[in-house]
């Protein structure tokens, strides 16, 4: 059996029988006060999420899961980090402090003097 294409009243029969199309549910009108009233819709939904959010992060049971599943791991992880880079950063500061002691002319400081001295002469 080979179906014939709708013709334009099939398809308004069947927006009358089912109640779909422009008919039914006609496209709004944009002015202004439609936008203003949509974004202040809008913006209440937000700030209701956000409410909602807040209270429920200020449960003692919340909080706990959240520090023990990211603030644990994190503040080790940044413990560990920040005790390698200081430690590297101690040893490359001990050794700039030996070359600012004199020690019989391998410091920087004895070659500086040594500089200055001949300069000055």
């Amino acid at each position: 059996m080979v179906s014939k294409p709708l013709s334009i009243n099939d398809y308004r029969r069947i927006d009358q029988n089912f109640g779909i199309g422009a008919e039914r549910y006609p496209m709004p009108i944009l002015n202004a006060s439609n936008l203003l009233l949509e974004a202040g819709l809008a913006a209440a939904a937000l700030v209701s999420i956000l409410t909602l959010l807040m209270l429920i992060s200020r449960s003692k049971p919340v909080r706990f899961v959240f520090r023990r599943l990211v603030g644990d791991p994190t503040s080790s992880w940044l413990r560990a980090t920040m005790k390698e880079e200081l430690g590297d950063l101690c040893n490359r500061m001990s050794k700039v402090e030996d070359e600012l002691k004199p020690n019989g002319g391998k410091s920087l400081r004895d070659r500086v003097e040594w500089i200055a001295t001949k300069v000055d002469k």
